[in-house]
């Protein structure tokens, strides 16, 4: 954390099980099923969560490039 801002380092891939269009994230512990935070933004460039592609099919490789958080005070 520097300022106020959290910075994901290596954030790996995951295969989709659905198909839609990006709109929010989650983030969930590494069990899989407990959610820790979400309402995260999403998208290809200045949100929370950057991937390389928010329209998503069936077994899409979803990759994501970048991750921050900001305090709410920073």
């Amino acid at each position: 954390v520097s300022g106020g801002v959290l910075t994901f380092n290596a954030v790996g891939s995951a295969t989709a099980s659905g198909a839609g269009t990006a709109a929010i994230a989650r983030l969930f512990k590494t069990d899989g099923t407990t959610m820790v935070m979400e309402g995260l933004t999403v998208g290809t460039s200045g949100t929370n969560i950057v991937i390389t592609n928010t329209t998503i099919a069936v077994s899409d490789a979803i990759t994501t490039s970048s991750a921050t958080i900001t305090e709410g005070n920073a």
